[in-house]
């Protein structure tokens, strides 16, 4: 009998959940088990994380503001420096990790159809009541 393959696909709040348990999880896997991600998924972790930062940012900016007349806080690092480290680094962080399993992302006008026809049709990951949201576009 011929041994299933099994691939399992992360999406992003899975990889959040799993926190510092992801490295292990990728990697402690039986050898008929391949752990994928998407760079949708990563693109959306590095936006995540740009939002961390800029929320960081606009507090210095607020607190500075605040304390002028008592204290002076110098930035030391500019936030568009701080946003490309931060792209480079979870960029590398996953090419690391998940090496040849990172499905590319596909921006051809027959993929944007065929997404979009999924989501017109509610079909997987999409959910067939009729009033649910278009949740499930970035998954597909």
């Amino acid at each position: 009998m011929e041994e299933l393959f099994v691939a399992i696909i992360l999406e992003t709040n899975t990889i959040i959940e799993l926190g510092r348990k992801l490295d292990s999880f990728v990697r402690e896997r039986p050898k008929n088990h391949s752990v994928f991600v998407t760079q949708v998924t990563i693109e959306e972790r590095k936006s995540q994380k740009i939002n961390d930062l800029n929320e960081k940012y606009e507090t210095l900016d607020k607190v500075s503001r605040e304390l002028s007349e008592i204290a002076t806080i110098k930035q030391l690092v500019p936030i568009e420096t701080k946003v490309a480290e931060e792209k480079t680094r979870t960029q590398t962080g996953y090419e690391k990790l998940f090496g040849k399993n990172i499905i590319p992302f596909d921006s051809s006008k027959n993929m944007f159809a065929n997404v979009l026809e999924r989501t017109y049709l509610k079909k997987p990951p999409y959910s067939k009541d009729p009033k649910s949201s278009d949740k499930g576009f970035k998954d597909t």
